[in-house]
C-alpha cells in the first residue's frame, strides 16, 4: 500500500492507528502548534509539472517530488491530494465497466479525454499482474492529466483570441473518434468546457456517445476515475503516451501548440486517415468510407481495419 500511495511504511501505519481510534475523523489534518505553512501557487505548479519531466529511479512519488523541489513530503502530499481529489470529491463521471483510453486533446481552446469499451473483458481480474498495471497507469495518467501546467497560460487559461483553428473544433475531433470506434461500442467524451451547439446537435445525432463535462480547475481529480476504468492491458501504450507527452511539454507546449493523441490499434493502418490539414469534408468523406485527401495508411488488411491487435 505505501508503494502504491507514494508514501513512507511509517506513513501508512499512523493512518491506520488513527482510523481504528477515530474512525474517518482521524484521518483529518490535525492542528498543529506555531506558524502554519502556507504553499504557493508557484509551488503547486511545480509539484504538478514534476510528472513531466523524465522520472527518477522508483518514479514522482511524494519523496522524490518533495527532494527536487526542496518542499515538505507534507505539502507534496497535500498539493496533490487537492489537485487529483480527495476521497468523495471527485468528477461524477460514470465509466462503466473497463474502458479502453483511446484519445487525448490538450490545447489552449480545451482538454479532451476519449474512452470506449473494449471488444473483451480482462481474462483475469483484480490479480496481482492486473493491480501492478493499474499502479502505473494511474502513473502515466497522471502526466495526461496534469500536462495542463505546461501551456503557457497555465490550468485558468483564457482561449486564444481570434476564429478557432482545427485544434479547438471539436466537431473535427468527434468525427475522427467515430470513425476509430467500432460502431458497436460506447464511447464517453470528457471536456473541461461546455460544447458549442454545433458540437451538441453532432452528438445528439451520433447516440453511441456519451458527453460529460469536467471544470478545468477540477480537470486532474479525473485520476482515479480514470485509473480505475482503464483496461489494465493498455498500460504499455500508456506509458508510450506519457513519453509523447512529456516530449510535448518539453518542446512544443511554450508556444501553444496542441497536442492529438488517438488509440494506435485505432489508427494504424486506416487508409486516408485525415490528419491536420483535412477539412470537415475530408473527414466526413474518410468516416463513410471515402478515401478522403489527407494521405493514405499503413498496415490495414484487405477489410480496411487494423492489423494490430486490440483487447
Amino acid at each position: 500500500m505505501a508503494d502504491e500511495l507514494g508514501v513512507a511504511y511509517n506513513t501508512v501505519v499512523k493512518w491506520c492507528r488513527r482510523f481504528e481510534e477515530s474512525d474517518v475523523e482521524g484521518l483529518l489534518d490535525r492542528q498543529r502548534s506555531g506558524r502554519p505553512t502556507t504553499v504557493g501557487s508557484e509551488e503547486v505548479r511545480a509539484v504538478l509539472a514534476a510528472p513531466l519531466h523524465p522520472p527518477p529511479p522508483g518514479g514522482w512519488s511524494t519523496r522524490a517530488v518533495a527532494r527536487e523541489l526542496g518542499l515538505s513530503q507534507t505539502a507534496v502530499s497535500r498539493i496533490r491530494r487537492r489537485a487529483f481529489g480527495e476521497p468523495g470529491d471527485r468528477p461524477p463521471i460514470a465509466l462503466s465497466g473497463p474502458q479502453l483510453l483511446v484519445w487525448v486533446h490538450l490545447s489552449p481552446g480545451f482538454r479532451g479525454l476519449g474512452f470506449q469499451t473494449p471488444a473483451t473483458a480482462p481474462a483475469t481480474p483484480d490479480s496481482a499482474p492486473q493491480r501492478r498495471a493499474r499502479s502505473e497507469i494511474r502513473e502515466d495518467l497522471r502526466v495526461v492529466l496534469s500536462a495542463g501546467v505546461a501551456l503557457p497560460t497555465g490550468p485558468d487559461r483564457q482561449v486564444r483570441p481570434g476564429p478557432p483553428d482545427e485544434a479547438d473544433d471539436l466537431v473535427i475531433h468527434l468525427r475522427r473518434l467515430h470513425a476509430l470506434v467500432p460502431s458497436d461500442r460506447r464511447a464517453t467524451v470528457v471536456l473541461d468546457t461546455v460544447a458549442e451547439r454545433s458540437d451538441t446537435r453532432w452528438l445528439h445525432g451520433n447516440p453511441r456517445f456519451g458527453l460529460a463535462t469536467v471544470e478545468p480547475q477540477r480537470w486532474p481529480a479525473l485520476l482515479e476515475v480514470a485509473a480505475s476504468a482503464i483496461d489494465p492491458r493498455q498500460v504499455d501504450e500508456l506509458a508510450d503516451l506519457a513519453d509523447r507527452m512529456r516530449r510535448w511539454a518539453a518542446f512544443d507546449a511554450a508556444d501553444g501548440r496542441p497536442f492529438d493523441w488517438y488509440h494506435v490499434p485505432s489508427v494504424i493502418g486506416r487508409r486516408g486517415w485525415p490528419g491536420r490539414g483535412a477539412s470537415r469534408r475530408d473527414i466526413g468523406r474518410w468516416a463513410a468510407g471515402g478515401s478522403g485527401s489527407a494521405g493514405a495508411g499503413a498496415g490495414a488488411d484487405d477489410g480496411g481495419r487494423p492489423s494490430v491487435g486490440e483487447p
